[in-house]
This record gives structure tokens, sequence and C-alpha cells, in this order.
């Protein structure tokens, strides 16, 4: 129901949990395919990143350079759906029915309570989608400077699998 939602997204130990989901999921399944090192580098500089972009990689202040490499892949990631696509809102969806007659001011209580674990999960994806993108890059050995449509589609293919294996689509 709406109010278990409630109860559930104002959880401050909710947000605990959730913020551990890249050290604790992500970084070892990168780890498994990039090695432990380049790992653990590469999601501290994602960490990085977004921290200097002011916390939206894709955003006005993002640190990537628009037309870059990686924010041409995190736009493709975006556009496929992977970015934004939450379990906050999904679960707000699902508790009160898609397209139900909830009341104006409920629905407010809703998107206010869901919000920081909607940024929260954001952050996830977006760091995880970098960490991969740079590492699946370094491997593969593409010349970052000059990439094509095509091989960006490639890496976000790529980058897609370990979002979706790693953030519980």
């Amino acid at each position: 129901s709406g109010a278990g939602f409630l109860w559930f997204m104002s959880s401050p130990s909710q947000l605990f949990i959730n913020a551990m989901q890249v050290p604790m999921v992500t970084m070892p399944r990168l780890a498994a395919t990039y090695g432990s090192s380049s790992s653990i580098k590469s999601i501290k500089g994602a960490l990085t990143t977004f921290a200097k972009s002011g916390g939206d990689l894709r955003g006005a202040k993002s640190a990537l350079p628009e037309g870059g490499w990686e924010r041409r892949v995190l736009d493709a990631l975006y556009e496929r759906g992977i970015l934004d696509f939450t379990l906050a809102h999904d679960m707000n969806g699902l508790a009160n029915g898609e397209g139900s007659a909830m009341s104006g001011h409920w629905r407010k209580v809703m998107e206010v309570a869901g919000f920081f674990m909607h940024k929260s999960e954001v952050f996830n994806r977006q760091v995880t989608a970098l960490a991969a993108a740079r590492l699946e890059a370094q491997k593969s050995g593409v010349n970052t400077g000059s990439m094509n449509q095509e091989q960006i589609d490639k890496l976000a293919d790529t980058v897609e699998d370990a979002v979706i294996t790693t953030q519980f689509d």
C-alpha cells in the first residue's frame, strides 16, 4: 500500500543499504571481469566525477565534456531507459496502481518520500555505468579520442549488461 511505501522510502537505513550497492554488488561484478585493482580505481574515479558533476553525470554541471565518448555512452544508456529506471518509482506505481485515482496531496507526499531513494538509485546506476564504460574501453583498447557511433553502441551494450546485472532490473 501507499503507507508501506512511504514507511519504506523514508527509512534512513534503506538509504544506507542502497548506498552500499556499488561497493557490495557492482565492485565484485566488475572485479570478476576487469580485475580488483582496476575496478576499485575505476569506481573511485567515477565517484569523484559524479561528485564534481553536482550529482548528475548528464546534467548541466557535468564534469564529463559535452560530446565526449563517456557522455555519449551515458546518453545512449539514458535513451534506452537504463540510467533513470529506478525501483523506487516502480514500487510507487505498484503500491498505488498505475493510473490510480490517488489524491493530489497523497501523490505529492509519495513523490517527496521517494525523491532521495530515486536519487540514490540514479547515483548507483550512473557510477556503475561510468566505471564499467571506462573499464571496457580500456580492456577493448578502443581509441576513445575518435569513437564512431557503432563503437559507442557496442560499448553501451556491454555497460548496459553491467548496470542491469548489478542494479537488479
